[in-house]
C-alpha cells in the first residue's frame, strides 16, 4: 500500500499582495463575530439571561453584510482579476 506523499497548497503564489490575505482573514474574522452574535440573539429568546442579545440587531446585520461578505468580495474579485489578466496576456 502506497502512502500519498502531499504537499500542503501555497496560496502565497496566488496572491500578489499581502491585502488580499488580509481581507480574506478578516472577512473571516467578522464571519465569526457575526455568528457569536446571532447565537447570542437566538438565545436571547429562550433565556431571560440574555435578553440584552437582541438589542445588537443592527451589529449582527453590519458585521455579516458589511464585514463578511463586501471584504471576501473584494478580497476574491483582486485575486480573480489578476488571473484573467495573466491569462489574457494583459500583466499589470
Amino acid at each position: 500500500m502506497k502512502i500519498l506523499n502531499l504537499k500542503p497548497l501555497n496560496f502565497s503564489k496566488f496572491m500578489k499582495f499581502n491585502y488580499q490575505r488580509l481581507m480574506l482573514k478578516t472577512s473571516l474574522i467578522y464571519l465569526l463575530i457575526g455568528i457569536l452574535i446571532g447565537l447570542l440573539m437566538f438565545l436571547s429568546y429562550q433565556f431571560k439571561m440574555f435578553y440584552w442579545a437582541y438589542s445588537l440587531k443592527a451589529v449582527h446585520t453590519h458585521l455579516i453584510l458589511i464585514g463578511f461578505v463586501i471584504q471576501m468580495i473584494m478580497g476574491v474579485a483582486s485575486i480573480e482579476k489578476r488571473f484573467t489578466t495573466e491569462k489574457e496576456g494583459l500583466i499589470y
